[in-house]
C-alpha cells in the first residue's frame, strides 16, 4: 500500500535510441467520482453547466494520463488506460464519522482506501463490471495526522486482483489530477517510489523546475515489467470491446483547466488568481517555456505568490501551447494574442504606495492612463492599458504628468524637456523661440512623479 506526496513527471526527449517492440497492455478501469467532487462543480459560480464541465475535465484528465504512460514506450512497455465504466455518485463513500473531527473534509489515506474497498464489495462492483482496477476520484483531502499533503493512495502490485486492485486520488479539477492518477495506477501496476532525486513521476518529492517531471524512468518501467511477468492470468492482455478511451485534443477540450486564473481558483481557493508581475517570470511577460513549467498563484490572506503546476494545452505564446514543459507550436491556437499580455489583467491590481487594491479598470481610472508608463501598473493591467493606448509612438498613454493641461502651449511647449513630459498636450506644437534664446528662463515642468 503506497501513498504519494507531491511529485512530478517529464515526457522523454533527447537522443534517438532503437528499442525492441514493446509489449502492449490495456488496463480497463472502473472510475468512481464521489459526491464531494460533483458538489465542488455545482457550487462553483464560474461554471454554468457543472455536469458537462465535470465530464469535460474527466475526459481531458484521462487523455493526459495516457500521454504520461506513453513515456514507458522507450522502456519496452505500451500501456493504455481505458474506461470500463464511469460512476458519478449522488452520495459520498466516506461517512462523517470517518473524517477528521477538526476538519470534516480531511480523511486519512489508509482509512479512505479501506472504505473504498468496503464500498466496492458491498455494491458487488467487480462481479457486475469485471474491471482490471477500480479508481476513486474524491473531493475530500487525503491527509495524515502529521498534516502531510497526500494527493493519492493505492494498493501496490495488485493489478487484476478482484479486491485489492484499487487506488484513490484527490480530484483537484486541474492538470495535477492527471499526474496523481498516473502515479497511483503505476503503483497498482507494481511501481514503487524511485529515488527522490530522480524527480520523475514516481518520485515521492516535487520539483516544479525539473525537466524530468513528465515521464516514468527506467526504475519504474523495470518494476512494472517484473510485476506483470509474475501474473498467472494477465487481465491486461484481454480487452472488452465496449470499454472506451477518452481522446481529447487541446482544440476540442471545452473546459476551463487551461485558464490560469481558474487554475489558481481551483488550487488555492476562490480568492486566488494568477500573479502577473514580470519579476516572477525572469523579468519577462508571462509566457514561453517558463510558464509551461509553473505559473504563480496568489496565496489568499498574504502578499505571497506560490508555484502551481501548469497544464498541457495552455496557450503560452502566439500560435503555441504548453506540452510537457515546453512552449510548442500548435495550429489550434486560432485567436490572436498579445505576447505582452497573453493572460490579460491581474484580477486584483495592487498599488501599495496608494493603499489601493481594486480591479485594473478602477485603478487606472483613479491613477490616470499615465500610470501605464510605470512597469508596476502596466504588468498588472496590460489589457486595461491597451484600451487606453493611443497611436502615438513615445506618447502611448498621453501626458506623463497631470499638470500639463493647466498651461497654454506657448508657455508649456517651448522647452524640449517639457514636450516629453507633456507629449500629448504639446503634440504638433512647433517652438517659436530661437536657439539664441535663454532656455534657462523658460517655464519647466518639475513635477515628474507618476502615480
Amino acid at each position: 500500500m503506497t501513498s504519494f506526496n507531491y511529485f512530478l513527471l517529464f515526457l522523454a526527449s533527447g537522443s534517438v535510441t532503437l528499442f525492441t517492440a514493446a509489449q502492449s497492455y490495456v488496463a480497463e478501469g472502473y472510475f468512481v467520482i464521489d459526491n464531494k467532487v460533483s458538489l465542488n462543480y455545482r457550487e462553483d459560480k464560474k461554471i454554468s453547466k457543472p455536469e458537462k464541465e465535470l465530464q469535460n475535465d474527466m475526459d481531458y484528465i484521462l487523455t493526459q494520463v495516457n500521454e504520461l504512460f506513453k513515456s514507458l514506450v522507450p522502456h519496452g512497455i505500451t500501456l493504455e488506460i481505458r474506461v470500463k465504466r464511469f460512476n458519478i455518485l449522488p452520495v459520498d463513500i466516506f461517512p462523517k464519522n470517518a473524517t477528521k473531527s477538526s476538519s470534516p473534509f480531511d480523511i486519512q489515506p489508509k482509512v479512505s482506501i479501506k472504505l473504498f474497498e468496503k464500498w466496492l464489495l458491498a455494491t458487488n462492483s467487480y462481479k457486475n463490471i469485471s474491471y482490471d482496477f477500480a479508481f476513486l476520484w474524491t473531493g475530500f483531502n487525503l491527509a495524515d495526522d502529521d498534516k502531510a499533503k497526500t494527493a493519492g493512495f493505492s494498493e501496490t502490485s495488485q493489478m487484476c486482483d478482484s479486491v485489492k486492485s484499487i487506488g484513490i486520488a484527490e480530484f483537484s479539477r486541474t492538470y495535477y489530477t492527471a499526474i496523481s492518477t498516473a502515479h497511483e495506477i503505476a503503483h497498482i501496476l507494481g511501481a514503487h517510489h524511485c529515488k527522490p532525486n530522480s524527480l520523475h513521476i514516481m518520485s515521492p518529492v516535487t520539483n516544479l523546475m525539473s525537466p524530468r517531471k513528465w515521464s516514468f524512468d527506467k526504475c519504474s518501467a523495470l518494476e512494472i515489467k517484473k510485476y506483470l511477468g509474475t501474473l498467472k492470468t494477465n487481465c491486461l492482455l484481454k480487452t472488452d470491446k465496449n470499454s472506451s478511451k477518452p481522446d481529447v485534443t487541446y482544440a476540442s477540450y471545452k473546459g476551463q483547466i487551461f485558464d490560469p486564473d481558474i487554475i489558481c481558483h481551483r488550487e488555492k481557493g476562490p480568492r486566488s488568481y494568477m500573479c502577473k508581475m514580470w519579476n516572477f517570470y525572469n523579468d519577462s511577460a508571462p509566457g514561453g517555456d517558463l510558464i509551461c513549467s509553473r505559473l504563480q498563484c496568489s496565496e489568499p490572506g498574504t502578499e505571497l505568490c506560490v508555484d502551481i503546476f501548469a497544464p498541457n494545452g495552455m496557450v503560452c505564446a502566439v500560435g503555441k501551447r504548453c506540452n510537457a514543459g515546453k512552449c510548442t507550436p500548435d495550429s489550434s491556437v486560432k485567436s490572436k494574442v498579445d505576447p505582452q499580455c497573453l493572460y490579460g489583467d491581474q484580477k486584483v491590481a495592487k498599488a501599495p504606495a496608494k493603499k489601493l487594491d481594486s480591479t485594473c479598470e478602477e485603478l487606472i481610472r483613479k491613477l490616470g492612463p499615465a500610470s501605464c508608463y510605470k512597469p508596476v501598473y502596466f504588468q498588472q493591467c496590460c489589457s486595461t492599458c491597451a484600451r487606453r493606448r493611443i497611436n502615438r509612438p513615445g506618447c502611448e498613454y498621453g501626458d506623463r504628468v497631470s499638470i500639463c493641461k493647466m498651461y497654454k502651449k506657448n508657455v508649456l511647449c517651448e522647452k524640449e524637456d517639457n514636450t516629453k513630459k507633456c507629449c500629448n498636450s504639446c503634440y504638433g506644437y512647433k517652438p517659436k523661440r530661437s536657439v539664441a534664446d535663454n532656455f534657462d528662463s523658460l517655464f519647466s515642468i518639475t513635477e515628474l512623479s507618476l502615480p
